[in-house]
């Protein structure tokens, strides 16, 4: 008989924790100040358009080019969605068009490693990281979070804002 895939990979439930508005938190943290609960809650502009801007904004070394990038997505009133994020993020603006997103996905590296390290070591969980989230086995989701919490707060020196998300 034929074996299936299913029998030689048992599924395993899972669990994702995400970091909330990881680069902009982490950007209001260096700068000692607590982040607004939620950073992409412009009126009038899709939450994930302004995901989108901000991402490119922190990665763009100049503003027009981050204005060009913003267009290729196809993200209505970019020139306009643009001002608004500084406005809403005057605090940090400082930081935008400059690169910093290279130095935001390094220090992101870096807390990926220490939890990957960290749950393996201490409660022998494997997890996977994707971007500012990460994976666990269910039954795991408790050490997960309270080693996200410490690595965040370790590097930034407050709470981090930690969300679960459903898996399939």
């Amino acid at each position: 008989p034929t074996r299936r895939s299913s029998d030689l990979f048992p599924s395993h439930d899972t669990a994702e924790l995400d970091y909330s508005g990881h680069h902009v938190r982490m950007l209001y943290a260096q700068e000692g100040l607590q982040m607004p609960d939620d950073p992409y809650d412009l009126e009038g502009f899709d939450r994930d358009d302004q995901k989108t801007a901000v991402m490119i904004i922190l990665n763009a070394y100049e503003e027009i080019k981050a204005l060009r990038a913003i267009a290729k997505k196809r993200i209505e009133d970019g020139h306009e969605l643009m001002a608004k994020l500084k406005e809403r993020h005057a605090p940090i603006a400082k930081y935008f068009h400059t690169g910093v997103g290279l130095e935001l996905q390094n220090k992101d590296a870096k807390i990926a490693e220490s939890l990957m390290l960290q749950m393996i070591e201490q409660s022998n969980a494997v997890i996977l990281p994707i971007h500012d989230s990460f994976l666990v086995s269910k039954g795991y989701e408790q050490e997960l979070l309270a080693a996200m919490n410490e690595a965040f707060e370790a590097g930034f020196g407050q709470a981090a804002k930690i969300a679960a998300k459903d898996t399939a």
